[in-house]
Order: structure tokens, then sequence, then C-alpha cells
């Protein structure tokens, strides 16, 4: 291998953060990724996980197991569900439901996003607040959503900011970074749930409030990551 190689892969074996969640059955990495953005790989039998987040907040979750693929991107005005070849796009601007009815069908019975609920829901019992957990229960508030769980952005919102909520302060840690995640998801849940008051029942407004909840809050934690963690 030549000195500058070696150089460069000592570095992306540094800058890797490696975590395990063994509740969950998954070993966790988070690295750097190009244009700025944030890597979270995680994997554990037959599950893969895949998920990137750019600095604005706009992120991309792959999901694989034995036979299955899914991709779910979230952007500012649109998500796009893509399982295998057929793809659905739901404008966050649209008034009609159509498109959430067939994603949610698309999903029904996709092994991968059975296997992803149940590993994040194994995470969310174990409080882990490692930021690859984090950013895995993040990904799973919408996932859930888009399968029909319509409680999951909250439930996920609320667990996230569950120690600001409960007034927890680390002395001496007012202004660190993660203080400050913290207090930006206590902030993001405040604002969510205003919106989901405002909007319910209907699920097209639902998910336009759930959308613009993770746009937020995965930019805070890529802002997190790159304040605390990873030399950029």
């Amino acid at each position: 291998m030549l000195p500058a190689t070696s150089t460069r892969a000592a570095h992306a074996r540094r800058v890797a953060q490696v975590t395990r969640n063994d509740r969950a059955d998954l070993t966790f990495e988070l690295r750097p990724a190009p244009d700025g953005a944030v890597a979270v790989g995680a994997g554990g039998g037959e599950l893969t996980i895949r998920k990137t987040v750019l600095p604005g907040g706009s992120w991309t979750l792959e999901l694989l197991a034995r036979n299955d693929r899914v991709t779910v991107s979230v952007a500012e005005h649109a998500v796009n569900v893509s399982r295998d070849k057929k793809s659905i796009t739901v404008s966050l601007g649209s008034t009609g439901d159509d498109r959430l009815l067939a994603v949610r069908r698309l999903l029904a019975d996709s092994r991968a996003v059975a296997l992803f609920r149940g590993a994040s829901a194994a995470i969310e019992a174990s409080e882990d607040d490692a930021p690859a957990s984090a950013s895995v229960l993040m990904a799973d508030a919408l996932v859930g959503f888009l399968t029909g769980d319509v409680g999951a952005p909250r439930r996920i919102a609320r667990h996230l900011a569950r120690h600001a909520l409960s007034r927890e302060q680390r002395i001496g840690m007012a202004t660190d970074c993660y203080a400050v995640w913290e207090q930006r998801v206590m902030a993001a849940w405040t604002e969510y749930t205003s919106c989901i008051m405002d909007v319910n029942p209907w699920a097209m407004l639902q998910i336009m409030c759930a959308a613009r909840w993770s746009l937020m809050v995965e930019a805070y934690w890529w802002a997190f990551i790159a304040c605390s963690s990873i030399p950029f």
C-alpha cells in the first residue's frame, strides 16, 4: 500500500465511531461521508442499515434484508420510497393521501422494514443515546409513520427529548455539544406537538409535521456530530 493511501485509510479508521447495542443485535459505525454528509451504517443478523445525513437535514435510508431492499429519502418538499424496482414520491404539499396509502401497501410485507422496526424498538427500550442509535430512531419515526404507525414520530420525538423534558442537567455541561443537542430536540418536540394538534386527523398534514420535525432534528444531529465527534 502506498504511504498516502495508508495515511488516508488510517485517518478513516480513526474518525469512525463504532458502537454496539446487544438488545437490538446491531453494531453501528458512524463516519464522515462526501459533500459534508455523515454516514451511519449498522448490521446484525440479516439486517443491514445504511443512512446518510446532509448538513441541512435531508437524509437517505437504505434497508437490506434477504431478497428485500427499501430506500427512503426525505427532503424539504418530498418523501421518496423505493422497494426493489418500484418507487413512490409523496409530495409534502399534496392534499390527497392516495400516494401515502400506496407507500403503506408497498412496505406492508417488507422483511427489511419489519426487521428495522424491531431493532429500532429494541434501541428505544434500551435507552441507548449513542449518536448512531439516535440516528436510527429518527429514521424509524418516519418509516413507522409511512407503514401506518402514526404515533411513531410523536413517541420518538418525546424519547429524544426525554432528558430535557425531565429537566435533567449534568453539572458543568450547560453549553457543551450534547446539552445544545438536547435543547434543540426539546424545541423540535415542542414544535411537532403544536403542529400535530393543529392538523389532526388528516394524514397528509400529519406527515408534513413529521417530515418537518425529521428535517429539523436531522440537521441538529448533524451539527451535534460536527461539534463533538468527527473532525470534518
